[in-house]
């Protein structure tokens, strides 16, 4: 929620200012507490479309963290590091972004405050940003952070560019079947009629029956596609979730990628958490929520019972049937040199080179697939258009 507020302070000078993220009742009570004279308070309609209504691109949170690391650790303080940044800032809407920060931080807000009423920044980001503050080490956890980030964007990219070829292959066969079911196919019916040619071979009549009804029902049958993919993300059951995230896991290379890539974000923020000194449970907390696949996020949450228990980090993760040998060593080992950190960053960097190749892995086995459908389907088109044409020649 945003609110516009005009005030006066107490030396009568007028304000006018946006809070967003606050309670109403939280804003008052915070000006009252500094016997400011409230004139106006007004929620505020944000119909903007602009980045600005979105979360931070992560890579420009790579730039801003590493930026803002590097002011800092120069011994300039926060507020005036974050005032060069948005001198420097070209970009109108991360403008208002960095504005709206340096707002609540001259309202009286700790600089992971601001950042969270912003709501455009992960909640990895503030409760980093908070243990910093806290130990009085933000600019190396800042750093840690872009370093994390950049390398997440990186996988991501090398992810995207694997894509490209078998989805271009997809398009491009789309495109091909398109063409040859609303202009080729009709054209040839229509030579067939003229030739008197009324008994079709079957698979002749099957491939213009089926391009009859895409053309006329394709629209809607993407629709009910997109329709049913949203009813079932948003109507299904937390159980028939769980048991669906957790039938993932069991396919062939692709459940090995999903623990595998999870496994990697997991260690990634557990690391990071307990180099800014955020305690091991609320660090097994908050880096269970950063996993994708439910069934994984559910079991290393409620791994965090066994924890407060007596259980080391080892035996809670150990219960956890998905978790990889080598994680669950790396923790083991971990725990008894009292380095658990240290742990983490290898783990953390195993794995990353671990999804990397198996995303190689599923692309290898992906490419072949899709040539394979891509031929069956024009083949069969090529053979249901030149099936007929050999009836052609005894007609003439």
């Amino acid at each position: 929620m945003k609110y516009k507020v005009k005030f006066i302070d107490n030396s009568g000078i007028r304000h006018e200012k946006v809070y967003s993220g606050l309670d109403k009742s939280l804003i008052i009570n915070d000006l009252k507490n500094n016997d400011f004279k409230i004139i106006n308070i007004e929620e505020v309609k944000d119909i903007s479309f602009s980045l600005h209504n979105k979360k931070i691109k992560n890579k420009k949170l790579v730039i801003l963290l590493k930026e803002l690391s590097i002011l800092l650790s120069s011994g300039m303080d926060t507020k005036t590091a974050l005032e060069i940044l948005i001198r420097q800032e070209k970009d109108k809407d991360y403008k208002l972004i960095y504005e709206e920060i340096d707002n609540n931080l001259d309202n009286g807000f700790t600089l992971s405050q601001s950042v969270d009423m912003t709501q455009k920044f992960p909640k990895l980001v503030t409760n980093i940003i908070e243990a910093g503050e806290h130990s009085s080490n933000l600019s190396e956890s800042l750093d840690i952070l872009s370093e994390y980030y950049n390398k997440e964007e990186k996988l991501k990219q090398n992810l995207k560019n694997s894509l490209y070829y078998p989805v271009i292959l997809l398009l491009v066969t789309f495109l091909i079947i398109s063409i040859v079911v609303s202009f080729i196919i009709p054209k040839y019916l229509e030579l067939y009629r003229a030739f008197e040619i009324t008994e079709l071979p079957t698979l002749t009549t099957f491939v213009i029956n089926t391009s009859s009804f895409i053309s006329r029902y394709g629209i809607f049958i993407i629709l009910a596609i997109i329709l049913l993919v949203l009813f079932l993300k948003n109507r299904l059951s937390n159980d028939k979730k769980l048991v669906l995230s957790r039938t993932l896991l069991r396919l062939p290379f692709l459940g090995e990628f999903l623990i595998n890539n999870d496994i990697q974000r997991f260690s990634g923020i557990f690391r990071i958490m307990l180099k800014s000194g955020i305690e091991t449970i609320k660090a097994v907390e908050l880096s269970s929520k950063s996993m994708k696949n439910l069934y994984l996020k559910t079991r290393f949450e409620e791994s965090k019972k066994d924890i407060l228990n007596g259980h080391s980090l080892n035996e809670a993760f150990s219960k956890i049937k998905q978790s990889p040998t080598m994680f669950l060593n790396l923790v083991n080992i971990g725990e008894y040199s009292s380095n658990l950190e240290s742990s983490m960053a290898t783990s953390y960097e195993y794995f990353s080179n671990q999804v990397e190749e198996d995303g190689k892995k599923l692309m290898s086995i992906f490419e072949p697939l899709v040539i394979i459908l891509v031929s069956i389907v024009v083949g069969t088109v090529v053979i249901a258009i030149a099936l007929p044409t050999f009836n052609l020649v005894d007609v003439i």
